[in-house]
């Protein structure tokens, strides 16, 4: 099974455990007023608080999210009638569906009072040095800065031609079969999105980490640990009054959000998780 099967059928499982919270609201950043540093991402809540992200700048997806009526009908749905969209062909479909997937494992670390690790980073885990062929899959400005100033050696999987460059310890590949020479890997969540992490972590196996980072990586993470991710790095709602008022402005999110990072070797497993929350329900 497929890393996107794997996870429908997962949230369907805790579905059938769980009752779950409805949908309160969708926030989608309108193309107008879009900051860059809140802009990429828009969030379904549920009525219990919990969030689960999902990315908008992937292709047309934005202008298409501001266009598109169905959002306004999922408040009081279940978000599990969502996740079967996640094998569909239409980018919105996959959308809001990884948005669906993230708030209900979002909900299930909430009840099963698991602790997020919000002291450490990824970028620590990774535990990067100057010995290191780090390969990066999507280009990560701000991060391929830092990894240059400290001289370790890049390979940036891109799919965007014109940003195609190469030098010594330096260089931008459209082709994944380039990350077999790397010992460490960071993969961009978008790659749960548009269900290409599979391609690439075949590429992958010589590797000492592979981390996925980003937002939408907030889902229960089994399905990627199973497959030789052994970073999860991902963002929860710690404050989401201020949260939904910053949204409302179109304001930077700030503190009302935290990074969070899960280790294959430290997490305990869904199955575990869903028993511990029926327990403190009982």
């Amino acid at each position: 099974m497929s890393i996107t099967s794997d996870l429908i059928a997962m949230m369907h499982v805790v579905d059938a455990r769980v009752e779950l919270p409805v949908i309160e609201a969708v926030y989608i950043p309108p193309i107008r007023e879009l900051r860059p540093e809140q802009g990429e991402f828009g969030f379904i809540l549920l009525n219990d608080g919990s969030a689960g992200f999902f990315y908008v700048l992937l292709d047309d997806t934005l202008e298409r999210l501001n266009d598109d009526i169905r959002a306004n009908a999922f408040t009081g749905m279940n978000p599990a009638t969502l996740v079967n969209g996640l094998a569909s062909s239409d980018e919105l479909d996959r959308t809001f569906a990884m948005a669906a997937v993230n708030a209900i494992s979002q909900h299930v670390f909430r009840r099963a009072n698991y602790s997020l690790n919000t002291a450490a980073n990824s970028m620590a885990a990774m535990d990067f040095s100057e010995n290191d062929h780090v390969g990066m899959v999507g280009f990560f400005p701000s991060l391929v800065e830092r990894l240059r100033e400290k001289n370790i050696r890049l390979t940036v999987l891109e799919l965007r031609e014109h940003l195609l460059q190469r030098d010594e310890r330096f260089e931008v590949i459209l082709d994944a079969e380039n990350l077999q020479h790397c010992n460490k890997v960071l993969c961009t969540a978008s790659t749960l999105l548009n269900d290409s992490l599979p391609d690439v972590l075949k590429y992958c196996t010589a590797a000492e980490r592979v981390a996925v980072i980003g937002p939408t990586a907030s889902c229960l993470p089994d399905p990627l640990f199973e497959r030789g991710v052994d970073i999860i790095g991902a963002s929860t709602v710690v404050d989401v009054n201020t949260l939904m008022e910053r949204s409302g402005d179109n304001q930077s999110w700030g503190d009302t959000v935290q990074k969070y990072v899960i280790e294959r070797h430290a997490y305990p497993g869904y199955e575990i998780l869903l028993d511990k929350l029926l327990s403190n329900s009982s």
